[in-house]
């Protein structure tokens, strides 16, 4: 019987009714839908009960953004992790040709960026650095990606600067 223990909740996201939480010495568990590999357990088998993502073993996970079969994860240096669906391109991943990526992965063109915080929406993300930049990528049609145009990014493009603007 799995019990109960002490965890704090990084994310949930109904739509796709997956849940993730870390524990006190930053585990990662995540359970829920599956079926684009979204919970990073290497499968896309569903999870009743909270299962630890073993692929992220010594990396701090601070936030967790989940949508449409895909999660993020950004962790306390500011790496950001991607699994699920490819709606990141699969350049991103480094692993061409993969429709689904099942563990988490560092997203290659985020290396430079130290990321504090990110979301994701109908297929568009957006991650915020602790410059205060913000940074788009994915599908751009209806400019999604606040660029005025409705070209797909592959690779994240500067936004605009919040510091800048609102400070």
């Amino acid at each position: 019987m799995w019990g109960l223990f002490k965890a704090r909740k990084i994310t949930s996201h109904c739509r796709t009714w997956s849940q993730y939480c870390c524990d006190f010495k930053w585990s990662v568990y995540s359970f829920g839908s599956n079926s684009s590999g979204q919970l990073g357990h290497g499968t896309t088998e569903e999870e009743s009960r909270p299962r630890q993502i073993r692929f992220l073993q010594g990396i701090r996970i601070i936030q967790a953004a989940a949508g449409a079969g895909r999660t993020m994860l950004i962790s306390d240096a500011g790496r950001f992790y991607a699994f699920g669906k490819d709606s990141f391109g699969e350049a991103e991943y480094g692993a061409q040709g993969s429709k689904l990526v099942t563990t988490p992965q560092l997203v290659e063109s985020l290396k430079e960026i130290f990321v504090v915080q990110a979301a994701i929406g109908n297929f568009f993300t957006a991650v915020l650095s602790r410059e205060g930049r913000v940074y788009t990528f994915s599908w751009g049609n209806e400019s999604k990606l606040g660029h005025q145009t409705e070209q797909m990014m592959w690779s994240p493009i500067l936004c605009w600067e919040y510091w800048r603007t609102y400070l």
